[in-house]
Order: structure tokens, then sequence, then C-alpha cells
């Protein structure tokens, strides 16, 4: 018996069911041949299914056999061969985007493997990068391909492409030059300065472009001004980014500015509260432009204000931009006339200091006047030792004008021996003019009154005198002396003398004056005064011009005065003229006018 298979109805090759992973394949029934009749002919799949069930990709085996009545059997294998020709199907996952690690080229990336469907089981996917490297490891900056292959069982593939594109988002590192401090080139407002060159490099960049722009807009290459000024260093890298710092030029102006002062100014006092004074005004120079000069005065007035009498001295001050400061000095000198003199005491009444007439202190000196302005002066001083001399007195800085310089007594008992007072005008302020006061002082000498010699001492004191007492009346018998009536008195003995003087009155002034002419001649005689002694004598022709007179030159010019005039009643002309030379010998016999040795005390001041 024999079985013959119809493989020749699949010599072309099946392929699958679309989106199947099996073929649905009529297989025909092989024939079978015996020599009875009554064979049958089955057959059995190798994956143990239906004949007619549809056939899956790969090789299935068919295992037909024959059998005849008698049992008897014969076997054929047949294989069907299905081909899956179907491409699996991928889907990629979307492309994604990166940035680079921290001061690294590289970015980490986590990829998801894409899905891959097939209508057949068993497909893989794997994954290839464009740069080769594995799937796993650091992503470079830029754009890497993955590309992504469904393999499925029966090597059909299938591929999709992803990108992953790493930014570089590092900016690169940059370091700028050490900030620099200069001063400016010697006569100019800038300084010449080299700023060196900030370094940079970047982790993925292998060229980084390094630029600079100062804050002044200038060149970098351009002198620096006065200031700060910034320099912006960039960086930038083959990605973009961008990196920045910033240097600092500090430039200090430390030259200080030249200035020139006016000359300085010299004037005449003209008007006691000061001078007018056009001063002028100071001029600067300086490297850097915005130098000002400002003028200040020692005495803190304005520079336009009157300058009074010395010096007055004006410090000009320079200042630049940069408070450097350098000053000069202008002096403008006002001077005044002076007028000063010593207040001495005349003792010897020439008028003029002697050797041995000591100054004195403490005495008042008055100036009055008017300066060429019209204004009122008045100052007053007192007289003191000026490091050389005692009683001076100094009146300083005195403007043109009309003065009055007077002495001024402490009391009544002294008297000038020059003029207590003078006049000048003053005009021109190189004048140092110097007058001296002279004076006395008025006091005790050591005479006796006419009541002394009435009395019983003043008869001992004529005993006791040269020729005792018919010598002393013998002399005043020589004497003009007059009565009451104005008839010469002949003093016969002391009794009649003492009686002629108790009685004397000033009805008839030649009386009175002879009473105390007597009194003052008996003061000679007994030596209690000195016939040389000063007294103040005033309206007497024996006074000097600072009215005084000695005792001999009063008592002569009274012993004349008598013998020329013996009767002075109220009507007579001369009668003034002798009552000025009783007074003077009266208050010399009560010791009230006598020129004193040296200067009295007085309280100053006064």
């Amino acid at each position: 018996m024999s079985v013959a298979t119809a493989d020749s109805a699949l010599a072309a090759p099946a392929v699958t069911d679309p989106g199947e992973c099996t073929a649905t394949l009529a297989i025909p029934t092989p024939s079978a041949t015996d020599n009875c009749p009554g064979v049958t002919v089955a057959g059995v799949r190798s994956d143990g299914k239906a004949i007619a069930d549809p056939y899956p990709a790969g090789n299935t085996l068919i295992i037909w056999t024959a059998t005849d009545a008698s049992g008897n059997t014969a076997s054929c294998e047949q294989k069907v061969v299905v081909y899956d020709f179907e491409l699996p199907q991928i889907t990629c996952p979307a492309n994604l985007t990166a940035t680079t690690e921290p001061s690294e080229c590289f970015g980490y990336v986590s990829l998801t493997t894409p899905t891959a469907t097939d209508n057949c089981p068993g497909v893989t996917v794997i994954g290839k990068r464009s740069d080769g490297q594995a799937i796993g490891e650091p992503f470079p900056t830029g754009t890497t391909t993955v590309t992504w292959q469904a393999t499925d069982a029966s090597g059909n593939t299938a591929e999709c492409e992803q990108t992953v594109k790493v930014g570089d988002e590092d900016p690169p590192y940059i370091a700028c030059p050490k900030d620099i401090t200069a001063e400016t080139d010697t006569g100019t407002c800038l300084a010449t300065i080299d700023p060196g060159k900030a370094t940079a490099h970047d982790a993925c960049s292998p060229a980084v472009t390094l630029t600079a722009s100062r804050s002044d807009g200038e060149e970098l290459t351009a002198p620096f001004p006065v200031g700060v000024t910034f320099i912006t260093w960039t960086a930038a890298d083959m990605g973009g980014n961008v990196s920045t710092c910033k240097q600092r030029i500090t430039v200090f102006d430390v030259e200080y500015p030249a200035i020139t002062c006016p000359l300085s100014k010299s004037d005449c006092l003209k008007g006691i509260n000061g001078n007018t004074v056009d001063v002028g005004q100071a001029t600067a120079t300086d490297n850097c432009p915005g130098v000002t000069v400002a003028g200040v005065r020692d005495d803190g007035k304005a520079l336009t204000d009157l300058y009074p009498a010395g010096k007055t001295t004006i410090t000009w001050t320079a200042t630049d931009a940069s408070g450097n400061k350098l000053t000069c000095e202008q002096w403008v000198i006002i001077t005044g006339a002076k007028i000063k003199g010593v207040k001495f005491y005349d003792a010897n009444n020439n008028g003029m200091q002697d050797e041995g007439e000591g100054g004195i202190n403490g005495f008042k000196i008055v100036l009055t006047g008017t300066d060429s302005a019209g204004n009122n002066i008045s100052e007053t001083q007192y007289t003191a030792n000026d490091g050389s001399k005692d009683g001076a007195y100094c009146f300083i800085d005195l403007p043109f004008g009309s003065y009055s310089v007077k002495e001024i007594m402490p009391s009544s008992s002294w008297k000038a021996t020059v003029a207590e007072s003078f006049n000048i005008t003053i005009d021109d302020c190189n004048l140092a003019i110097v007058r001296n006061f002279g004076n006395v002082c008025l006091g005790s000498g050591n005479a006796k009154t006419i009541g002394f010699w009435q009395s019983n001492n003043g008869q001992k004191t004529m005993n006791n005198m040269p020729g005792e007492m018919a010598g002393t009346l013998s002399y005043l018998s020589g004497l003009n002396l007059r009565t009451a009536s104005g008839n010469h008195f002949d003093p016969a003995n002391f009794n009649t003398y003492r009686n002629w003087l108790k009685a004397a009155d000033a009805s008839n002034m030649a009386y009175m004056l002879s009473a105390q002419m007597a009194a003052m001649e008996l003061n000679l005689r007994a030596e209690f005064v000195d016939a040389g002694a000063l007294v103040n004598a005033p309206g007497t022709n024996s006074a000097d011009t600072a009215g005084l007179a000695t005792i001999g030159n009063l008592l002569t010019e009274a012993n004349t005065e008598l013998g020329l005039h013996g009767l002075a009643m109220s009507d007579a002309s001369w009668r003034d003229y002798q009552e000025a030379l009783m007074k003077a010998i009266d208050n010399a016999n009560n010791n009230r006018n006598f020129v004193c040795d040296g200067p009295g005390s007085f309280s100053s001041p006064y």
C-alpha cells in the first residue's frame, strides 16, 4: 500500500494572515492505493491541532496514515511552512532635552524603552546611540540620535528615532584682574594704566570669547579719569552662555593746585572804623578742572568789610575737585599815626624831663577828636611803665583827623609845668608825635603862720635870729611894710610888731599883703623856708607859665609892689594884683602851695 501527499500544492510559501501569527490553509488529503478496497487516510499535525485549523508561523509536520480494510497501514509526512513577513510596530518616546551637569560637558538622561507590537509574540527592542555610546551613558552636549529597533521572532525589524538634546547652560568661569588704585599722571587729570586681562575657561567650549567694556565708554587702552571706572569683563562660550566680572579702577588726584595771592596792600588809616580796600582775587590752576578759590580774613569778617588798623591776614585757599588744598597769604596793613609821651615829675619846673625826674604812673590822659570820616573819637589812658620807662602813654593807630590830647589832674594839689593839652591835625600815617606832660604836686613846706609870729614862740624865735630881736626888727623896718592907712610901718619893738600883725585886715590890701610878707621874711630868716622853694603863685609877675614862683622872687615882687602902692582899697586898680601876691604868700605861710620834692600819692584810675 502507498500514500502520496499533495506537497506540490504548497510550493508557494504560505504567509501569515494580516495581523495574525497564523495562516488559514486548505490542506488536501493525500491519496492512498491498496490492493484491496476500503483504504482510509487520516492526518495528525505536530501541534496537535486539527488539520483544518490555521497553521502557525513556522513549520508544522502532518503525518498522514493510510489504513486498509485489513488494518494494514502506511504513513507519509507532509511539512507545512508558514512564513511571517509582517513587520513589527514600534513607537518612540518623545524627544528629550537636558542640561549639562555643573562644570561638566555632559548631562544625565534617563531613557524609556519604547513599546513595540507584532502579529507574533516574541518581539524585542534595542536602542543604538548615534555617538556609539551605551544607552545608559551620559549624553554629550548637542543632539544625539537614539535609533530604537524592534525585531520579531521571524527577524522582521522596524525602527524609530528619538533625539536627546543636551544644552550647555553652564556659564564659563571668568576671573577679573585685581582692582587697581593709581594716581593721576603729573600735570594731567588722567592716569595711564594697564588693567591687565581677565582669564576664562569653559568645561565644554574649547574656545571662550573674552571682551571688555569700560563704564565711561572709552577704549580699554585709553587713560583713566579721576574717580572710579569699572571694567566689565565678559566671557562667552560656544553655547552662548555668558559670565561677567567687574574690575574697579580707582584714580586719585593727589596733585595740589597752584595758587597765586594778590599783592599785599598797605594804606594810611582814614577812619577810626577802618579803610575800604580792594584786595583783589587770588588765582589758581590745577591738573583737573573744578578748582575753587576762597579768601578768609583772620578777624573773621567779610573781605569787603572795612579793614582796621594793623595787619589783617587773608588766607586764600585753592581747593580742587578732589579736596586737595593749597594756601597763600595776603596782608592788608593799615597804618595809623601815633601820639606818645611821658608824664614826669618836673621837680625843677623847667618843662623838660631832666635826669632824675621820673615818670608818674596812673595819670589820666584823654584823647578826643574827629577823624576824616566825621566819626567822633574818644580814648582814655593811664600812664604806666611801657617796659622801658614809667609814666608812658601812647595812642596808636590814629586815623587822619583833628585831635586834642589833655592830661586830667587827679586833684587840685597837682600843677602842670607845661601845657595841659595840645591840639594836632594828623594827615600822615607815619607821624609819631611825642608830647610830654610835666607836673608838680603842691603840699606843705615848713613855714610858720602869722599866728606863730605873734606868739611867744615866735618872739623866742626872733630873739634867736641873727642880730637878735633888734636886728630882726631892723630888717623888717627896711621893708615896704604898710599900715591900715597906707603909711610905712616901722616896728619899734616886738609888742608893736605883734599888735600890727594882729590888726592886719584886707580893707587895705597893702596892709594884709605886708603882714603875710613880713611873716614869710621871718620864715626865711629862721631858715624854716628856703628862698628858692617853689610855690604856686598864679596871677603874680614872678610866676612862670606854670604859675610857679620861688619864695625869694615872690617876696621881692611883693616888696616892690608895696613900695609903689601903699594903699590898695577896693577901688584901686592894683588891688587884684596885690591880692594875688597876698594869697600866694598866705598859702605858703599856711603850707598849702609848696612844690613837693617828689610826686605825691593819689588813687588811680580816677
